[in-house]
């Protein structure tokens, strides 16, 4: 596109989900952790970076270089869309991520019912 005109403003927009770790336990960080790389920087990590995250090798995915020089270029723009965070928990029966996502009550907005995060010790 910058070949037809150079004042294009490109970029992209992703909807990316805030992923908090239900307890303090290293395993449950480590979850929260996992499912952002999966669920997140899966997304980002070669628009930026050019390169998986490294959940990826585990995986077993072994992309092209030449499709990840394709995937990273220039932008002028990034929008991010943060509609809703998720808990994790440590889960062994996920081989990849070990994680899985959990419900806790929590407070919720009248309107949409998502939920409101009254712990902001991390905020």
């Amino acid at each position: 596109m910058r070949d037809v005109n150079r004042n294009f403003q490109i970029g992209t927009i992703i909807d990316l989900t805030a992923y908090h770790p239900i307890s303090d336990a290293e395993k449950d960080r480590k979850a929260a952790d996992n499912l952002d790389e999966f669920g997140n920087r899966w997304y980002i990590d070669p628009l930026l970076k050019g390169a998986y995250p490294p959940l990826a090798r585990k995986m077993g995915l072994k992309p092209d270089q030449q499709d990840l020089d394709l995937i990273k270029q220039p932008l002028n723009f990034l929008g991010v869309n943060y509609y809703t965070r998720k808990l994790a928990t440590y889960d062994s029966s996920d081989p990849v991520t070990e994680a899985s996502r959990v419900e806790k009550r929590t407070p919720t907005t009248a309107t949409a019912g998502k939920s409101i995060r009254t712990d902001c010790t991390r905020c």
